[in-house]
């Protein structure tokens, strides 16, 4: 006897009969999400495997509510922080002026002057 394939925890042939109907009950709806969200897949590879698109699951999410477990579910992953540059010894710290969506990286040795007209002229265009 054949080993039934499942996804999430469903049979993936109903999953493929689901796709395939064009109305589906609040069971069907709740069905179909359970397994998506036990499948631990991404919403294209769902797609490919059972043929529910994700458009239909967004629907059924917002019509249930949200009652799916990963409903605002938070999750955290780890993030590394390295520095863009390596400075040589006796370097002095660069400084980044941000302006709206205009950023001005100033490096060690900058003539004053001339950043405050730069600042003067970025600030008018930026109001």
């Amino acid at each position: 006897m054949a080993k039934t394939e499942r996804i999430g925890g469903v049979d993936r042939v109903r999953l493929r009969k689901l796709a395939k109907g064009r109305y589906w009950s609040e069971s069907d709806g709740r069905e179909a999400l359970a397994a998506f969200e036990a499948s631990g897949l991404t919403q294209v590879a769902f797609r490919r495997q059972t043929g529910i698109g994700s458009q239909r699951l967004r629907w059924w999410r917002r019509r249930l509510g949200a009652t799916t477990e990963s409903a605002g579910r938070i999750e955290f992953v780890p993030v590394e922080v390295t520095p863009r540059t390596t400075r040589a010894a006796g370097d002095e710290t660069a400084m980044e002026i941000v302006l709206g969506e205009i950023r001005v990286r100033v490096g060690p040795g900058f003539d004053p002057a001339a950043l405050q007209r730069l600042l003067a002229v970025l600030a008018e265009r930026a109001c």
